[in-house]
């Protein structure tokens, strides 16, 4: 039964993304939150029913994720989450649309500053938009 599959596919896709150790994000078009893992959700200090339906910007302090939703690209950025350095990636979720992809939402992934690479990367991103921001002004 279709129903049944469907039902497998999310315990699977739940189960993988529970699993990950970095935060993770899923964001309507609008921006709204409609899903969290746990590693995003203890990064938060908040409990998954109390998020689902924010505004994922009230949580990564960022307009990215809206801006991935209207623009199809993916982005890259640094953030301060309660004072922890992370890198986020924002993802379009695409589906096919008669031969053109059209975004449903954005997955945001948090890469945590415990991690050392993280951390190295996170200082090199940050020192590299300084001196991008400088040479523009």
């Amino acid at each position: 039964c279709e129903l049944e599959s469907v039902k497998e596919l999310q315990t699977t896709l739940s189960g993988v993304l529970s699993a990950s150790s970095d935060g993770v994000f899923v964001s309507d078009i609008s921006g709204n939150v409609k899903y969290i893992n746990e590693s995003a959700r203890r990064l938060v200090a908040k409990i998954p029913e109390h998020i689902t339906g924010i505004p994922v910007k009230e949580f990564l302090r960022s307009a990215v994720p809206v801006q991935v939703a209207k623009t199809g690209m993916a982005e890259v950025e640094a953030c301060d989450i309660n004072g922890r350095n992370c890198i986020v990636s924002h993802i379009p979720i695409q589906k096919d649309n008669n031969d053109r992809p059209e975004t449903v939402g954005v997955v945001s992934t948090v890469y945590l500053d415990d991690n050392i690479l993280a951390e190295e990367i996170t200082r090199k991103w940050l020192s590299l938009k300084q001196q991008v921001q400088y040479y523009r002004d």
